[in-house]
């Protein structure tokens, strides 16, 4: 029987890989065994109080420095005996670690893709955890900036880098966010679910790190300017069409402003190009500027088509939320009318699939089944979780419908009253 025990936070090392889970102390996993600790992860348990963990003893000298190889294999033997140990993690069957990979490189390849599993519950709870508590840290930072009053803009790094932690270790339940919509604290949690689900896309768009940490950035802080605009012009929120002299087609030169004002110049220009351009539209229908397909950046292109998604199933004054396979369709009559860029929603599809993750559909045999997964290039036969059935053991019974001919999603429905997401 594996031994824990708890050491201080400040004790770990960023960069190591243990074999076990890193908890607090009521037994919550806080990381995964096999996933890599990051200066931006123990941050963000900084900024919500946690000063100790629980970690397996196997794992103390190689969490806390000094390692040795005897160190790692009894890391690794601890992992594989330790019948505390949690599942293997997508991160620990990657081929690379985000660390590991050349500049330049698709990030696609730290992501592995488990097929026809259901989510860890602990990893479904911390996911939960990480969210709410980027919401919050994000929330100052804008109304800071909104205010003109100095912002920590290392929070939306920090937001940024470890949401790309969060995809290794699980793409589709990271993807899948973007879905999982709650209420309150506008723009934050919007510009975190957009910016999700643009980092999914771009991921199997396969942009390098670089490249999905300036998408990222520009998501997380383009609606700065709407905390700029009265009640009344806000409720335009979601309409389509809209003419670039409204005064709610003005917040993106208002966003830009402020970033350019409180020195957020330091960001990188294609993550400022995406929080200025991602209301543009490929046919010239967009605002502020009405900018065409050649001129608007190609990153916010990928972030028009994030940030529709996420609006459509929103719920807003002057329109109550579509159902996600609604939204998806609406998105490619917009590809019809050449108002988004085709590959950026070929990428939607592959990230969500047309029946997107986190909705519910049913299936040919009348049964009900939740979306879990997508798979690539089966954009109408995802991966469920079928309703109020079980294999032996008590685990989900989990359909992939790319694999089996024998049944198909014949309707979305609505999330019925009595699931809780």
């Amino acid at each position: 029987m594996a031994k824990f025990k708890a050491i201080r936070l400040s004790e770990i090392r960023s960069g190591v890989v243990l074999g076990s889970p890193i908890c607090d102390s009521q037994g919550n996993h806080l990381l995964e065994g096999g996933v890599e600790v990051t200066d931006a992860w123990l941050k963000r348990l900084n900024r919500r109080g946690v000063r100790a963990v629980v970690v397996n003893e196997a794992d103390i000298s190689l969490a806390t420095g000094g390692a040795t190889a005897t160190d790692q294999r009894a890391a690794s033997d601890a992992k594989s005996r330790s019948p505390a140990a949690a599942p293997a993690s997508s991160a620990a069957a990657a081929s690379l670690s985000r660390h590991e990979l050349p500049p330049g490189e698709p990030f696609a390849q730290c992501i592995t893709r488990p097929g026809a599993v259901p989510y860890e519950p602990r990893t479904v709870q911390r996911f939960a955890n990480e969210f709410r508590a980027n919401v919050q840290s994000m929330v100052p930072v804008l109304s800071s900036l909104a205010a003109d009053r100095t912002a920590d803009l290392s929070v939306v790094s920090e937001v940024t880098s470890g949401s790309l932690d969060l995809a290794i270790e699980d793409f589709d339940l990271f993807a899948g966010y973007s879905a999982n919509l709650g209420t309150g604290d506008y723009p934050s949690r919007h510009s975190i679910h957009v910016a999700m689900l643009a980092m999914s896309m771009g991921i199997n768009m396969q942009l390098d790190v670089a490249a999905l940490e300036e998408l990222a950035i520009g998501c997380l802080v383009h609606d700065i300017g709407m905390l700029r605009l009265s009640e009344s012009t806000l409720e335009q929120r979601g309409e389509l069409g809209l003419e670039s002299d409204s005064a709610l087609a003005k917040h993106p030169a208002l966003t830009m402003t402020i970033l350019l004002k409180q020195g957020a110049a330091d960001f990188a220009k294609s993550s400022l190009m995406v929080a200025y351009q991602m209301h543009e539209r490929c046919n010239g229908g967009g605002y502020p500027c009405g900018t065409c397909a050649a001129e608007i950046h190609f990153l916010a292109k990928i972030a028009a088509v994030a940030d529709m998604f996420v609006e459509l199933i929103t719920p807003l004054p002057r329109r109550p939320a579509l159902l996600p396979h609604r939204a998806v369709r609406k998105i490619l009559d917009e590809v019809k009318r050449r108002a988004l860029d085709a590959d950026a929603v070929r990428a939607l599809l592959d990230t969500l699939s047309v029946y997107p993750i986190g909705s519910f559909v049913e299936l040919s045999d009348h049964r009900l089944a939740k979306v879990i997964r997508a798979t690539k290039g089966e954009h109408v036969s995802p991966i469920v979780e079928i309703q109020d059935a079980a294999v032996p053991g008590g685990e989900p019974l989990v359909l992939d419908l790319a694999a089996d001919d024998e049944f198909r999603v014949t309707k979305a429905v609505a999330q019925p009253e009595s699931v809780t997401v």
